[in-house]
């Protein structure tokens, strides 16, 4: 997601779980990386290593102005709040707005499910 320069983890046709796997990445790591960073610019001060403090300093900064742009559109949720119980995700969202194309295996799936139904039903009719 870095590479790509957009932290956003909601991109047009993305599957379901990609999008919670990306935006799981999103909030952990934003945040591991911040820490990591951070500490190595308190390592370099110490050090009194201007070189470092400042090359660092600069890449902490890029990197926390990205990270914040990224969870301003995916806020983390909400300590002790169950997923299911917050409002819906920006997945969730986009796909009442446009409701996206089944796959072919979500029409197989379908299929199997309503020819396995209608023989139970025939089954417990009888």
């Amino acid at each position: 997601m870095w590479e790509s320069g957009s932290l956003n983890p909601l991109s047009p046709g993305i599957a379901f779980d990609t999008y919670y796997y990306r935006r799981a990445a999103l909030h952990y790591g934003g945040v591991a990386v911040i820490r990591k960073l951070t500490q190595r610019v308190r390592a370099a001060v110490e050090l009194q290593d201007d070189a470092a403090v400042t090359d660092l300093t600069e890449k902490l900064q890029t990197l926390v102005e990205r990270i914040e742009g990224a969870f301003k559109l995916e806020p983390p949720a909400e300590p002790n709040v169950l997923p299911w119980e917050g409002s819906p995700s920006r997945f969730h969202q986009t796909a009442i707005e446009t409701p996206r194309a089944r796959s072919e295996r979500q029409e197989t799936c379908s299929r199997e499910i309503g020819k396995v139904l209608g023989s139970a039903a025939l089954v417990g009719g009888s």
